[in-house]
């Protein structure tokens, strides 16, 4: 026992590893929701392929993508729905607890509780930009200056490009749904279903990019936090 007060009234004893950087809830949340994202990516990117093919000068590619088009077409459309609703669900939960970590960080004076950023995407008018405020907030409260500073510091932060061309894509996507180009001429369904695909496919990638940001910036703002608190 004496040993161990001496050791650990020693200045120059190594630090207590026993201390680990802090554990996020949002971390399997943003992994799920990135792996559901990355589904959606698959099944919108192949039936952009498949009616662009369906559409293509070439004899070879129009029919290869006429062959798939009655059964493979109906499987992707089954699935449709059900990944709508997992990726929304999951959305829900990664922002919840993606908010509630980044003020564990350090962040103060965030304009969205937990509880609020996952409302602001089920409240119409709202949802519209509502969770790509909330979303910005979180990027912004996730910065190194959270973890380590008091105040609204965070607020300075400036975000990437990818952020609102995410939001951009999405948003794009719901107006060219409302577009009755499938009336328009007979092949104007096909490329207006095949644009759609394209819109939602690059939304779900650049959603990706977006959460897999957010994770590093918690992780390194942890590790930060974790730094602050040994020394």
């Amino acid at each position: 026992m004496a040993g161990v007060a001496a050791q650990a009234s020693n200045p120059y004893s190594p630090p207590d590893d026993s201390i680990a950087p802090p554990d996020r809830s949002s971390t399997p949340a943003a992994g799920f929701l990135v792996g559901v994202s990355f589904l959606v990516l698959s099944l919108r990117g192949f039936r952009a392929m498949v009616y662009l093919g369906v559409m293509s000068p070439w004899d070879a590619l129009r029919d290869a993508a006429t062959w798939l088009t009655p059964e493979t077409l109906g499987v992707s459309w089954a699935m449709t729905r059900p990944l709508l609703a997992l990726t929304f669900a999951s959305f829900c939960v990664w922002i919840y607890r993606a908010n509630r970590d980044a003020r564990a960080l350090g962040a103060s004076d965030m304009s969205f509780s937990p509880a609020w950023a996952v409302a602001v995407g089920v409240i119409p008018i709202v949802n519209l930009i509502g969770p790509y405020r909330a979303v910005k907030e979180i990027y912004q409260a996730s910065s190194l200056k959270a973890a380590s500073r008091t105040g609204a510091s965070w607020r300075d932060v400036r975000v990437p490009v990818v952020l609102p061309l995410w939001w951009g894509f999405w948003i794009a996507s719901l107006a060219w749904n409302l577009v009755p180009y499938a009336t328009l001429t007979p092949t104007s369904g096909v490329w207006g279903q095949a644009i759609l695909e394209v819109l939602r496919a690059v939304a779900a990638l650049l959603l990706i990019i977006v959460v897999r940001g957010i994770e590093r910036r918690q992780s390194a703002g942890g590790v930060n936090l974790f730094e602050l608190r040994r020394a």
